[in-house]
């Protein structure tokens, strides 16, 4: 009736291959760069200074301005894979852990900021801001920061 179905077998595997690999490119985004506000003087950190900065437990700059960082949401794949690759956590746990230090009142938690040009707005008006944005953006000024072992 609607042919022989051994002849559909290769092309719905085809589309289910095609239909993964879409998935998965979505899935990953664009690569992230950490940027700063010039005036922060920060321009390398290594991995466990951003760890302190991501969970709170460093609040201030080498030349004592307030890091304030914003995030692109985690609904972004790229964006829970650097928190992860940061913290150890995943995206629940991480705003969990931010939900108990603001219930206990110890730290402001990163924001979470979309589009990737409001980060770069908002970088750019926080002396010690710090934002995550897509390698491809235009940084306007902003200083990359080279992240070290």
């Amino acid at each position: 009736m609607f042919g022989n179905p051994k002849s559909l077998w290769p092309s719905k595997v085809f589309c289910l291959i095609a239909s993964l690999m879409c998935f998965v490119g979505l899935a990953h985004g664009e690569p992230l760069i950490l940027v700063a506000n010039p005036k922060s003087q920060v321009s390398q950190m290594n991995k466990s200074e951003i760890k302190d900065i991501l969970l709170g437990r460093k609040i201030f700059t080498s030349n004592e301005s307030r890091i304030r960082v914003f995030l692109p949401s985690l609904d972004d794949q790229a964006a829970r894979d650097f928190v992860h690759s940061y913290t150890g956590m995943d995206q629940q746990q991480f705003l969990a852990y931010w939900r108990r230090r603001l219930f206990s009142g110890r730290g402001t938690p990163p924001l979470f900021v979309e589009p990737s040009s409001e980060i770069i707005t908002r970088v750019q008006g926080s002396d010690g801001g710090l934002g995550l944005v897509p390698s491809t953006q235009d940084k306007k000024d902003l200083n990359t920061v080279s992240i070290q072992d």
